[in-house]
């Protein structure tokens, strides 16, 4: 059984690689295991392929992207644009979650441009708690994850706030280029959009603010932002 300490649940093959993989790589290079799990393949996002022959080449490059970053690899195997928010997938997610027992999930933000990334958000909060409770009975052993984290991605950039910063390093990014460049979306074969150094940018971008040579941004559950003190100093 393997045991992560970080997953990332991403709507596409790619979305977690790109928008939480500095913060995976940086996990990694700390010494930490980490997991990623792509509801769907994103089969229908190149025009000039058919979907079925993307979809192949996606479940390829997914499979190379998970081995360069050392993670373990998740495909549910969902329609490209067509993700359900059902109690079915909410299982489904939640059995991943109970075999890999994270202490820490990312997923994205709860507003996007795309729709399988909100299907993607409202699932991933039911299967949660799905996978917690030993009343929803299978093969797996419930688990619990302490940590809900919502990255940061440029399709999600509605009401975003970057509340929680987290430092990383030119080896996380060293990394994390290498990891992304597994794709051909990302290497800019099939959109034009700059994903690597829209992402390169942005981690220095959060660093600057923050007063750091590069940094990643997360979202929390709004039921997280709550702090118990016993002093306020």
């Amino acid at each position: 059984m393997f045991k992560a300490d970080v997953l990332s649940i991403g709507a596409h093959a790619g979305d977690a690689e790109i928008a939480s993989g500095i913060a995976l790589a940086n996990a990694v290079n700390s010494g930490k295991k980490v997991a990623m799990c792509h509801l769907t393949l994103g089969e229908k996002g190149n025009p000039n392929m058919n979907p079925q022959k993307y979809a192949e080449l996606k479940h390829e490059e997914a499979v190379a992207a998970a081995e360069t970053l050392g993670a373990q690899l998740y495909i549910l195997g969902y329609l490209d644009g067509e993700l359900p928010e059902n109690d079915d997938v909410k299982k489904a997610i939640a059995d991943v979650i109970r075999d890999c027992k994270p202490e820490v999930i990312i997923t994205h933000h709860a507003k996007s441009i795309h729709k399988d990334h909100v299907a993607c958000h409202r699932n991933v909060l039911d299967a949660i708690f799905y996978a917690a409770l030993k009343g929803f009975e299978t093969d797996r052993e419930p688990h619990f994850a302490r940590l809900l984290y919502f990255a940061e991605n440029w399709e999600d950039k509605e009401d975003f706030v970057p509340e929680v910063i987290l430092e990383v390093t030119d080896a996380d990014i060293k990394l994390w280029k290498q990891t992304a460049q597994c794709y051909s979306l990302f290497r800019g074969e099939v959109v034009n959009f700059p994903y690597i150094e829209y992402y390169e940018k942005l981690a220095r971008l959060r660093g600057i603010e923050n007063y750091l040579p590069y940094a990643v941004a997360f979202e929390m559950p709004p039921s997280a932002r709550k702090q118990r003190l016993t002093s306020l100093w």
